[in-house]
């Protein structure tokens, strides 16, 4: 318990400010679900994969594509080669659209010809993106890294989960902390709450003279009320997982 308290804590100490990971919404306040795919490709075939993914996204840029579609590799851990393809936000509604698009002009085909033949296996999910808690900037094109820790609920946590994640966030507003973050949800395996810091370089990673805790322990008046907020919060879990992303541009796609 006492470890993920810590986690919590270092994530909204550390400096930071997910690139469009997306939060390149549609002027919509229901445009909140960001859609991913995870692939690993087959052994020995990394290099070709990623040139006919490559091919793959101008083929796409070619037909307009109207999503913006961004690819995001692993920097901890032993899954190194999973590929994370992601984009962000859009409506329920919209999906159908795209749906339509993609099939009138073939995409699906024109992958599995040429991608798929290299791609070990493959997970879908979509996510659903908290608009009104997280803090994310305008244009985030600056950030090329982004911490993501996955927290595990215990069941029935729910309701405790969406107060606690509303007062942490509502606390870091009031208080001006000058750094960014995004929650989400997703749908789909496991699913599961995350949050994501964003990050320009590692050395932004690096704490902050005065951290989270301390300003919230300033910001209500003692330390107990933040301990005990931590506390509650960390109640709601089981455990929780962290893993720094990298965006990689040259497998990554800008919508027309």
């Amino acid at each position: 318990m006492k470890q993920l308290m810590r986690l919590v804590l270092t994530l909204f100490v550390i400096s930071g400010s997910f690139t469009s990971v997306a939060l390149h919404a549609e002027e919509n306040e229901n445009s909140n679900i960001a859609e991913f795919w995870v692939m690993v490709p087959k052994a020995g075939m990394e290099s070709k994969f990623q040139e006919a993914l490559k091919g793959h996204i101008e083929h796409r840029q070619e037909k307009e594509d109207p999503r913006m579609w961004n690819t995001y590799r692993p920097v901890l851990g032993d899954g190194l080669n999973k590929y994370y393809i992601r984009t962000c936000c859009v409506s329920w509604a919209k999906l159908d659209d795209y749906r339509e698009w993609s099939n009138k002009n073939n995409m699906g085909q024109h992958f599995q010809e040429k991608v798929g033949q290299y791609v070990e296996s493959y997970e879908h999910y979509f996510a659903e993106v908290d608009m009104d808690n997280g803090h994310w900037p305008d244009d985030s094109s600056k950030f090329v890294y982004f911490g993501v820790t996955d927290f595990h609920a215990k069941f029935g946590m729910y309701a405790s989960v969406q107060q606690g994640k509303k007062m942490l966030s509502d606390h870091a507003k009031e208080m001006k902390w000058p750094y960014y973050w995004s929650w989400s949800r997703r749908i789909g395996g496991e699913g599961g709450l995350s949050l994501v810091i964003p990050y320009s370089n590692y050395a932004e990673m690096a704490p902050p003279k005065e951290t989270f805790y301390e300003a919230l322990s300033k910001h209500l008046g003692g330390e107990d009320k933040a301990r005990e907020m931590f506390q509650n919060w960390d109640n709601n879990f089981e455990s929780a997982t962290y893993q720094i992303y990298a965006l990689d541009k040259n497998l990554s796609m800008q919508a027309k």
